[in-house]
């Protein structure tokens, strides 16, 4: 393992990032409505972040010849929530414009519930979960971005052991 000399290419991870991120929700959508029966896992995002993160890492390992430091997982994993945030709700948005609905948080309580809150349920409550996913999916692009290049990096090494 080298010296952190070269920096991971950020730009590049937060691409790759982010188009895994769209691509799996995308064939989420195209899996929910072909087959609309099919229960599927509330932690299925959690399983989707994770993939785009570690496909990051892998691509961060491999440029940098190295495992990420401490400060370009923290700066990825705050910029990737921010992302994965804005897709969710960019998703959730299309989703509602596609049936002609208006974009609200009540409808979207009402939507993911199935029960009616008033706005004043919602204000209290909407924050800490937006705080408590934002936290989640952090923790989890940390770890899964390290992961990812961790094990890149480490093929990389076997591969270059059996080219002696």
């Amino acid at each position: 393992m080298t010296a952190p000399t070269e920096s991971a290419p950020m730009a590049k991870m937060l691409t790759v990032f982010l188009g895994t991120l769209i691509i799996l929700n995308l064939a989420l959508a195209v899996f929910e409505y072909v087959l609309p029966d099919v229960e599927l896992p509330g932690s299925l995002g959690i399983l989707m972040m994770m993939a785009a993160a570690m496909a990051a890492g892998q691509i961060g390992g491999t440029a940098a010849k190295r495992r990420l430091t401490l400060k370009e997982k923290a700066l990825f994993s705050v910029v990737a929530t921010l992302l994965g945030l804005a897709v969710t709700f960019g998703m959730l948005w299309a989703v509602f414009a596609w049936n002609g609905v208006p974009f609200s948080v009540q409808l979207l309580v009402l939507a993911m519930s199935g029960e009616m809150m008033s706005q004043a349920e919602i204000d209290e409550i909407f924050p800490l979960l937006v705080g408590v996913m934002a936290v989640i999916s952090l923790v989890i692009c940390f770890f899964a971005v390290g992961w990812g290049a961790r094990t890149q990096v480490k093929a990389m090494e076997r591969q270059a052991a059996k080219a002696r």
